[in-house]
């Protein structure tokens, strides 16, 4: 196998799906960004990546210590205390490089903010977004194996102080566990974010005294345009979904909207198909034979 410069700029990803979180999470690959928002989309929940990190030797250095907490029970601040020396020795600590130029930078490129590549903060968000993605990776796969008895999900949000709007809206809320709702918003749905979902059988869903309404998405999704960054415009746009709460048929100025963050409007774990398209046609049935087994 070819040994990769660590310098370079580059997609190292594997694409195989996972059952459950550890097997999810070392399967992931390494994906070089300067900004989380250049992996949008399903890839987002198949790759590792840390924004602003432009060297695989330091992504390696965050990933090995993520696989010890997923498989050790590592708490954040042994991840902090091990990683922190590592980081702060390879330059990775509170600096930015010009490409162009080398130079160090003390702000961001465009914007003005200073920079914060690595710090006790940001770990601590690399620690938790990476460890609850992989978690509810393996609950989804396992929630996915139990839909003959237990077809309806439940959507629960951490009702406290905490919650955004949005993820409290949703609490208690059931759909189907094949309704395209779960296809963008099975949690988590943003950084930070706790929400879960909850298995009911067939007869704890209906209008019946003691059963849970059901909801359906139909005719109540969409999607739209938002800005991928609240500090960086020149970042663009990206889509996603939108889940409409108000009845079908309601006056648009009195319509009521919540929609997933951008970057996170699908669920983790999610299989990721290639496009086969591009490959010979024996490739391609050999591919379909190895996805079977």
């Amino acid at each position: 196998m070819a040994t990769i410069d660590p310098s370079f700029d580059l997609l190292y990803a594997m694409t195989l799906p996972p059952a459950e979180a550890v097997a999810y999470f070392k399967q992931k690959g390494l994906r070089v960004s300067e900004n989380w928002y250049d992996m949008l989309g399903e890839i987002h929940s198949k790759v590792f990546t840390v924004a602003h990190c432009a060297r695989l030797d330091v992504l390696q250095d965050i990933r090995d210590e993520l696989k010890k907490a997923m498989n050790g029970n590592v708490s954040f601040a042994e991840f902090k205390k091990t990683l922190t020396p590592i980081l702060q020795a390879k330059g990775w600590w509170g600096k930015a490089i010009d490409y162009e130029t080398g130079e160090i930078l003390e702000r961001y490129p465009g914007t003005g903010n200073i920079v914060r590549y690595g710090s006790p903060w940001r770990l601590k968000l690399i620690y938790d977004v990476n460890l609850q993605t992989s978690f509810m990776a393996g609950r989804r796969a396992r929630q996915l194996e139990n839909v003959e008895s237990r077809p309806y999900w439940m959507y629960v949000a951490v009702m406290d102080s905490r919650t955004r709007p949005t993820h409290r809206t949703l609490n208690g809320r059931v759909f189907r566990h094949d309704d395209p709702f779960y296809g963008a918003f099975y949690p988590p749905n943003g950084y930070r974010c706790r929400c879960r979902v909850r298995t009911l059988s067939s007869d704890q869903v209906g209008s019946g005294a003691g059963q849970t309404p059901l909801s359906s998405s139909a005719g109540r999704m969409d999607k739209v345009q938002v800005p991928v960054s609240k500090t960086n415009p020149e970042a663009g746009t990206t889509q996603v979904d939108r889940y409409m709460l108000t009845p079908p048929g309601y006056p648009k100025q009195l319509r009521q909207y919540v929609q997933t963050d951008p970057g996170w409007n699908h669920p983790p774990g999610a299989s990721w198909q290639p496009d086969l398209s591009r490959y010979d046609s024996d490739l391609v049935d050999q591919y379909r034979k190895e996805a079977k087994k």
